[in-house]
């Protein structure tokens, strides 16, 4: 998380466009015997919109996440905004620098995880020399 976070806080304060920033929740089918979790990478059959050709036993949950994921990164492919009709607000950085939006079959904004051992990093690696 904290090289992620910083980056993209960074970003949001010395870019020229907006920075957002997710959390992906939604637990794809996992096959038997192996542990599921919504691990890294799990979102990229969502957000390219093709569970279909994933040959899983997906549930209504997930064609739900994948319909909002997808929309959410056409919409940013075609404006450089997230946001659009039907979709719960995913706020920039620049407009809740400790929040995140987590996208599951509900997505919402949260305040963003790990903020103590993140600030402790930011500390360690970014202390002001005296």
């Amino acid at each position: 998380d904290f090289m992620v976070t910083e980056w993209a806080i960074l970003q949001a304060r010395t870019g020229k466009a907006k920075a957002y920033q997710y959390r992906f929740t939604q637990v794809p089918p996992a096959a038997s015997g192996v542990a599921a979790g919504a691990t890294h990478g799990a979102e990229v059959q969502y957000a390219f919109h093709n569970l279909d050709l994933m040959g899983k036993d997906w549930t209504e949950a997930d064609r739900k996440a994948e319909e909002i994921m997808s929309t959410y990164w056409v919409n940013f492919a075609k404006t450089g905004d997230p946001n659009g009709n039907g979709l719960p607000h995913w706020s920039s950085i620049q407009e809740q620098e400790n929040s995140v939006l987590v996208i599951s079959a509900n997505p919402k904004m949260i305040p963003r995880p790990n903020m103590d051992q993140i600030e402790a990093e930011e500390d360690k690696y970014y202390a002001k020399s005296e």
